[in-house]
């Protein structure tokens, strides 16, 4: 099943709203797209028991992270952080009706 989640994303640069879409599979597999600063990024991962750990890029207009994002699922809610070599980002978001 796919679920939308409209997020933001609390960036030293302040805010950045965007989308996350996310199919699960029942063996835990996880993919999907993060669309964010203009930019769509493949995303893939695994989930257990609401928490998700996806493996993705992050672009941005000036550079291309690699990145680790982890991910709590609470209800309609989807909290977490994301790891770069730069630093660390929060998230929080809120899944948009089906």
């Amino acid at each position: 099943m796919t679920h939308r989640y409209h997020i933001t994303l609390h960036s030293p640069m302040g805010p950045r709203e965007g989308e996350l879409s996310l199919t699960g599979e029942m063996n835990g597999t996880v993919t999907g797209v993060l669309s964010l600063l203009g930019f769509q990024q493949p995303v893939a991962g695994c989930e257990s028991s609401g928490h998700i750990q996806l493996q993705h890029r992050l672009r941005t207009a000036m550079q291309e992270l690699d990145c680790v994002s982890l991910l709590e699922l609470t209800g309609e809610t989807i909290t977490g952080v994301t790891h770069t070599d730069k630093g660390s980002i929060h998230w929080t978001g809120v899944r948009r009706p089906d």
